[in-house]
């Protein structure tokens, strides 16, 4: 049996201009992501960061701790708005070992929030590789 590495922990801090390039990069115009005013308009104290950040935290956990290919399935599910200036840090756990595949939970976190939940599947390699 292959013994398992830790998963490791990402982070990212957000911010106003990697917000706005997300808006580009995904072509979100939605003003709540840019502008102030329609942000505090839903009830938000700033504009919110698009959900790809937390999301996208945990696509890098997994590729860093497995490698892109070994990747087969991936639920995820927002919980709490991101804004400007929070820290985000993702982490996961092994949740169960098949004999070709590892489960996975992990979360993303804003301090003590929980901003994000998911679960995921990895395939085990059979000789090699940090699974």
């Amino acid at each position: 049996m292959i013994p398992l590495t830790p998963l490791p922990v990402v982070r990212l801090k957000v911010d106003r201009l990697k917000i706005a390039w997300m808006a580009v990069a995904i072509t979100d115009p939605n003003p709540i992501h840019l502008e102030d005013a329609v942000a505090h308009q839903a009830g938000f104290p700033s504009v919110i960061a698009h959900g790809t950040f937390a999301i996208g935290l945990m696509g890098l956990l997994l590729t860093r701790w497995a490698g892109q290919q070994q990747v087969r399935h991936v639920e995820a599910r927002l919980l709490a708005p991101v804004f400007p200036g929070e820290e985000l840090l993702c982490q996961g756990e092994v949740t169960g070992i098949e004999e070709d595949q590892v489960q996975l939970r992990l979360q993303v976190l804003s301090g003590e929030r929980q901003v994000a939940v998911g679960s995921a599947t990895v395939a085990r390699p059979i000789a090699g590789g940090p699974v």
